[in-house]
């Protein structure tokens, strides 16, 4: 059985080493469901050692995005994988 963590604090980074969880998904605002995490927790995570992946969500609300947004999803996949994250973890859906 793999272990993953939902973290969008630091609390949770040191909590997802001290379990010694598989890997950890990092997100931002919870309270909104979840958005793309900054670049220095991003880099926390790494720095820790965590198989890291990323959920990009570039603004709360429903999954249904518009041209602009899908690039601006397709430039964050580009960016964290030249970051060197281990996955991304993304949801679109059509109307």
């Amino acid at each position: 059985m793999k272990i993953e963590i939902c973290a969008s604090t630091v609390e949770a980074l040191l909590g997802a080493v001290a379990l010694k969880a598989d890997r950890v998904e990092l997100c931002s605002n919870l309270e909104q469901g979840g958005l793309t995490p900054s670049s220095g927790f991003i880099r926390m995570a790494m720095n820790l050692g965590l198989n890291t992946q990323v959920l990009i969500r570039p603004r709360p609300g429903g999954f249904v995005y518009n041209q602009d947004e899908i690039a601006l999803i397709f430039n964050e996949v580009e960016w964290l994988s030249n970051m060197g994250v281990e996955g991304i973890v993304v949801g679109l859906i059509t109307e």
